[in-house]
């Protein structure tokens, strides 16, 4: 990998990460207002350290599996963008004018 490539990866890879976490912060608002509507639904039935249990261990897999779905999410993106740059560079190789027709015909 070229110092430009790994300078891209590196650019790409930062904003995605911000995406991730931006992301992350109303995907885990709804999860946790799901969770909250689920222990309120049986909080009548259970005795209130169940609920309690329900709701940390449902916001701790939430989160998890939340955060796993954007890194794959991310790291797609962040391979699309690469592939795109890499199609750019191979056609700009084979003009190096961009096509400005002036110089090289």
């Amino acid at each position: 990998m070229t110092y430009v490539d790994e300078v891209r990866v590196a650019r790409f890879r930062k904003e995605a990460n911000k995406w991730i976490e931006t992301e992350m912060e109303a995907r885990m608002a709804a999860a946790v207002e799901e969770i909250a509507t689920q222990a309120e639904a049986g909080s009548n039935a259970l005795p209130e350290e169940v609920i309690e249990k329900h709701i940390t261990d449902a916001t701790k897999y939430a989160e998890q599996e939340i955060r796993r779905e954007l890194e794959m999410e991310a790291d797609k993106w962040v391979e699309r963008k690469l592939q795109d740059a890499a199609e750019m560079a191979a056609s700009e190789a084979d003009n190096p004018c961009g096509g400005c027709r002036g110089c090289c015909g």
